[in-house]
């Protein structure tokens, strides 16, 4: 599907319209885009839990080799 393209007063193509979207419409393009957020936030404290899990057992285990 191609993206629709508007021309405005300057003569400059945009993808996004300019117009008012019924509230149905925001309220649905605003939730999809919370979810985009919730979703990076997520992944990215995992990556970071990851890490700081690695970085605490590494510890253990060379505490562990002097013994």
């Amino acid at each position: 599907m191609k993206a629709k393209t508007y021309f405005y007063g300057n003569g400059c193509p945009s993808l996004i319209s300019h117009g008012k979207k019924p509230l149905r419409q925001q309220i649905r393009s605003v939730l999809r885009w919370t979810g985009w957020v919730l979703l990076v936030q997520f992944l990215l404290i995992n990556i970071s839990t990851a890490f700081y899990a690695d970085k605490l057992t590494r510890f253990l285990y060379q505490s562990a080799r002097r013994v």
